[in-house]
């Protein structure tokens, strides 16, 4: 079904703010609504209300995915928009601005795409925060581990002082390693081990566990992209 109405979204964390134009450019109205399941269906609605609607919705990989999901499900023609670029902006800078350009690149064909959220996309996405989250409390781990030999008992330092990184972490989490377990009845041993180590090993374990789904992932996606 051919739209007869272009609506821009700007979205938000809390608000998203419309403008609707028609196929000749000229604005019809605009609206703003919440970013909840009942501010979708007002927006919906309005738009209905002015004709056959297509929508360009700007951050839909972030603030808009909300959106784009509600108004796919309800069969709703909707395409991600760049960002307003700055020599666009003589204007200046508004909500109503930047959905108004929005529309207008709707109407011009001009910077489109196919929404890139959900599906595979999405899931690859949530796996690499997951990793990235798990390399800096895998490095935050080893520093801390790091600062406390410093202040550890003096034997221990001098075991355990000239080891860094890794080595350190794997000394000083293994059960049976003599530097560690020579100190077991010490204050600063089992301290050492117990609170420093483990966030470095469950680190270190999330890491590899969600770097072997990345991997397998991506070359799902390359084997079906391959085939078509």
């Amino acid at each position: 079904m051919e739209w007869t109405v272009a609506i821009g979204a700007d979205t938000h964390k809390d608000v998203h703010v419309a403008v609707a134009l028609d196929r000749f450019g000229a604005q019809l109205s605009s609206h703003q609504v919440a970013t909840t399941a009942a501010g979708y269906g007002s927006l919906r609605s309005w738009a209905l209300e002015l004709g056959r609607p297509a929508f360009a919705v700007e951050g839909a990989g972030s603030y808009g995915a909300g959106l784009v999901r509600f108004l796919e499900r309800a069969g709703v023609a909707v395409w991600e928009c760049e960002r307003p670029r700055r020599k666009e902006r003589r204007r200046g800078k508004s909500d109503l601005i930047d959905a108004a350009l929005a529309a207008r690149r709707l109407l011009a064909g001009d910077g489109l795409c196919l929404p890139r959220g959900g599906g595979r996309r999405e899931e690859l996405r949530v796996l690499l925060l997951e990793r990235r989250s798990a390399i800096q409390a895998r490095t935050a781990a080893v520093n801390q581990l790091s600062s406390l030999v410093v202040t550890a008992p003096d034997q221990l330092r001098e075991r355990l002082g000239k080891l860094t990184g890794e080595r350190l972490a794997r000394a000083a989490s293994s059960s049976a390693e003599p530097t560690i377990r020579g100190f077991s009845s010490s204050a600063g041993a089992p301290r050492l081990r117990m609170s420093s180590s483990r966030p470095w090993v469950c680190a270190s374990k999330k890491r590899a566990r969600s770097s072997g789904t990345v991997r397998e992932s991506r070359t799902r996606a390359r084997s079906r992209s391959g085939s078509r």
